[in-house]
């Protein structure tokens, strides 16, 4: 769980998709290290909360190759919500537009979810595959993201 607020000023519009994090900065809420099915930088507001559930099931350990091998499986959800709004102005966007891509709508929590599987030899060697999906469509429909180690 993290969360992210401005205690005061105005913040940028170019810094509002930053993810500070202590060990690395992304972009802001949405793929693969955040929101998991939802499109990179789609979620982007002053302040949020956001948090990961991931369920693990250890399915096999054997060696193979003079190596330890074991295969994870997972389901996921990760969540956010906009604690936060930044207000600008919509005077130049044509109404088609405003229309698709913005909404007055009361602030709902976003959430995706998901199933990943995890190959790990050595103990700290992990390839790891999760397929992410978004119910809301408006945020994206899916990923596939394929790393190195565990997301989170």
């Amino acid at each position: 769980m993290s969360s992210q607020f401005k205690l005061a000023g105005e913040i940028p519009f170019y810094a509002l998709p930053t993810f500070y994090d202590t060990r690395q900065n992304q972009d802001g809420l949405g793929g693969m290290f955040t929101m998991r099915g939802i499109s990179r930088n789609r979620i982007v507001a002053n302040s949020y909360l956001s948090a990961n559930v991931e369920f693990r099931k250890r399915i096999a350990v054997f060696s193979l190759l003079k190596l330890n091998w074991e295969i994870d499986i997972s389901l996921f959800t990760d969540a956010a919500y906009i604690a936060g709004t930044y207000k600008f102005s919509t005077r130049d966007i044509p109404v088609e537009i405003l229309r698709q891509n913005f909404s007055n709508a009361v602030q709902m929590p976003f959430y995706s979810y998901g199933i990943g599987g995890y190959l790990i030899y050595n103990t700290n060697n992990i390839i790891s595959i999760n397929y992410g999906i978004s119910p809301n469509k408006q945020l994206g429909n899916n990923g596939l993201y394929v790393g190195s180690a565990f997301l989170f």
